[in-house]
């Protein structure tokens, strides 16, 4: 009974914590031990508009945002551009293999953590919770990602910009970087475009109409979301389906049986 309550003296507390430590602990709580396992990750700086890694290149780490925007994209042959996922802090920049499949870059001046995929690997017998808190954190970049390809091949533009406005908002609120009604959007209106397959014209058009209609605004690095129900209903989005999740409580009650969970759990 002893051993149990130090083990619960360790658990690391969510108030304080920077975005990425949130993310993580919303698979269930950390120790101290699965803690320091991502202490020993690499903080550097990476200026704004850089490439974090280039597609094709071998990383032999995986890349986490501790702070700044940035996004991942492809590049076609003749050079069009398609923006598949941007990042906030505390998200998976990646890459997920060890051979990146795609670009990654910042957006704005950026922090970035870097760990080996040798200290994750030899971290999961033994912190299973961490483990399992990654692994969340990958599912929730591929649920995400599904839902952009429905707004792809099946949303109208303007239900493309609510839903993908919406879905930034939980995101961004998730980790307190939201006010009440509106966020930071350093985006232009052509990586808002090349993110949701539209042009220029498209995305400019639309959100003028959004505008007008008293359902969200956007300019000068800010977008502001003035009823949020009524935008949910353009999005044509069910419940807080624009949202991934991070929760992997099957997951992580998984652990809870077996001896490496009883040691770092």
């Amino acid at each position: 009974m002893m051993h149990r309550k130090e083990e619960s003296s360790n658990i690391i507390s969510l108030h304080g914590s920077e975005p990425l430590i949130r993310r993580l602990t919303a698979a269930g709580p950390l120790t101290d031990r699965d803690i320091r396992v991502f202490e020993r990750s690499h903080v550097r700086r990476v200026p704004r508009d850089t490439d974090i890694f280039s597609e094709g290149d071998t990383v032999n780490d995986i890349v986490f945002l501790r702070d700044g925007w940035a996004y991942r994209y492809r590049l076609l042959g003749d050079g069009r551009r398609q923006v598949v996922n941007i990042l906030v802090p505390g998200d998976l920049v990646g890459p997920v293999t060890p051979t990146a499949q795609q670009f990654a870059a910042t957006l704005t001046d950026s922090w970035i953590r870097r760990l080996s995929r040798r200290s994750l690997a030899d971290a999961m017998p033994d912190c299973p919770r961490f483990s399992a808190a990654v692994e969340a954190l990958v599912a929730a970049e591929y649920e995400m990602l599904a839902e952009r390809t429905v707004s792809l091949g099946r949303r109208n533009a303007k239900e493309r910009l609510a839903h993908f406005l919406l879905e930034l908002m939980e995101r961004l609120e998730r980790i307190d970087r939201a006010a009440e009604k509106s966020f930071e959007l350093p985006l232009t209106q052509e990586m808002i475009g090349d993110a949701l397959g539209l042009s220029v014209v498209h995305v400019n058009r639309t959100l003028r109409t959004l505008r007008e209609e008293r359902l969200a605004t956007v300019g000068y690095g800010r977008a502001t979301i003035h009823d949020r129900e009524a935008l949910a209903d353009v999005a044509n989005s069910e419940d807080d389906s624009h949202v991934p999740h991070d929760e992997v409580t099957g997951i992580i009650g998984e652990c809870g049986g077996n001896q490496a969970a009883d040691r770092c759990c």
